[in-house]
């Protein structure tokens, strides 16, 4: 079974190579990386060191929900998986992913857990949601799925909306993994804001050792004493 991980991206070449080492780490043998970018310096550079790769480079910005959507369009596997442009995942999260797909026969599946590295206050978290919800940065997919229901053309949120469509229709399956495979990186470009709710600080070793070796940081560096999220 193939495996397109997407990445929808714009403008943030410094936090890319993160999440392309990401795919590359992945231990499903069958998978593709594609790449939609609509930012002014375009991404292709990083993109075509990846054998196989397909890069689409738009002249014009894109709403999210749109960009999604011309990622599963020019996908060529049978299950489409997020990975956002900012974020890590461990090497057996595709694995983890497709099988918890052919075990619950679903059309999506995700997790309801991540961990987070405020990338300017240095501290980490983490972070769960309710346990029918997904991050969409977790989200992990039938094509055929993708194909009868479309992301909205939304500039946020659109993958809550198509999770909301999936759980609607009993199609869910949101995961608590410990511990979590996926590491959100909060930053300074960062399109959406956060509270202290549902964030529990953890120990910097906590995170997988595999995430401080992708930023090129020691794991056990002191980030000193863990407070609540900033904006």
């Amino acid at each position: 079974m193939k495996v397109s991980c997407v990445i929808p991206t714009a403008d943030r070449l410094q936090l890319l190579p993160v999440a392309i080492e990401s795919f590359l780490s992945q231990d499903w043998p069958d998978k593709e990386l594609v790449v939609v970018d609509d930012g002014r310096t375009p991404a292709r550079d990083l993109v075509e060191q990846v054998s196989g790769a397909i890069y689409i480079r738009l002249e014009k910005k894109l709403l999210l929900g749109a960009k999604r959507n011309l990622c599963c369009e020019v996908a060529t596997g049978q299950v489409i998986a997020h990975l956002d442009d900012d974020d890590w995942s461990a090497p057996d999260r595709i694995t983890d992913q497709v099988g918890l797909l052919t075990r619950f026969e679903r059309a999506l599946v995700g997790y309801s857990s991540v961990f987070v590295w405020d990338v300017v206050a240095r501290k980490s978290f983490l972070y769960g949601i309710g346990t029918l919800d997904t991050f969409g940065t977790s989200q992990c997919y039938r094509r055929e799925w993708w194909e009868k229901h479309p992301f909205l053309n939304l500039r946020v949120n659109e993958d809550l909306a198509f999770t909301n469509t999936a759980r609607d229709c009993g199609e869910v399956v949101a995961a608590v993994q410990h511990p979590a495979k996926i590491v959100i990186r909060v930053h300074r470009s960062q399109t959406i804001k956060y509270g202290p709710d549902g964030y529990r600080p953890v120990p910097r070793q906590s995170l997988p050792s595999g995430f401080f070796d992708a930023i090129g940081e020691p794991e056990n560096q002191d980030q000193g004493e863990n407070g609540k999220c900033e904006n």
